[in-house]
């Protein structure tokens, strides 16, 4: 194998992990604004925005402020009894 086709080797194999990134996160980032639009919060348009503007970023932003919260308060238990303050 001479030197040029184990670069283009390289390059091939670079590209292709590049591409599959950017298609996982166009992804992570079309769930983040489906999840935001479908639910019901305070500040719907602003993380709408956040997450158009910030793409994979703002929608991991989201992710970890909005939805983990949100879905922590859905699998809490009815009958678990509150603190005392």
């Amino acid at each position: 194998m001479d030197v040029l086709t184990a670069v283009a080797l390289v390059f091939g194999a670079f590209f292709l992990i590049a591409m599959l990134i950017g298609f996982a996160s166009l992804a992570f980032t079309l769930w983040m604004l489906i999840d935001c639009v479908q639910r019901d919060f305070k500040d719907k348009l602003l993380w709408v925005i956040v997450i158009l503007v910030g793409g994979p970023i703002g929608a991991l932003a989201y992710y970890f402020a909005v939805r983990k919260k949100l879905a922590g308060k859905k699998t809490a238990s009815p009958n678990r009894r509150k603190p005392k303050r």
